[in-house]
């Protein structure tokens, strides 16, 4: 019951450092990575990549402070009613928001 996990897998989109996990990076990606590496244009900033995926919820567990800012939230707002932000990274210092 539910979504097989190739499926599952295409619903689910990862930035990293580098920017979005697409499959032009395959060669430089590390191997937990590769099964999200999605066909799409690359994209730099993190900002972009929501205007470009359009996501419902966005989970920060880089421990890269931050990352989560004004703009992001206002963004997810505009794109959803009740946008999924979840900055879930410890300690607390490390969290996106």
């Amino acid at each position: 019951e539910g979504l097989s996990v190739e499926e599952a897998r295409k619903r689910c989109w990862l930035v990293d450092s580098k920017g979005l996990v697409v499959q032009s990076r395959l060669g430089s990606l590390q191997h937990h990575k590769v099964h999200y590496a999605h066909e799409h244009a690359e994209v730099k900033d993190f900002v972009e990549a929501i205007k470009a995926l359009k996501p419902t919820g966005i989970i920060g567990v880089s421990a890269q402070p931050g990352v989560f800012t004004q703009e992001v939230v206002a963004l997810m707002c505009e794109l959803n009613d009740r946008p999924i932000i979840m900055p879930l990274s410890n300690p607390t210092s490390k969290a996106e928001c």
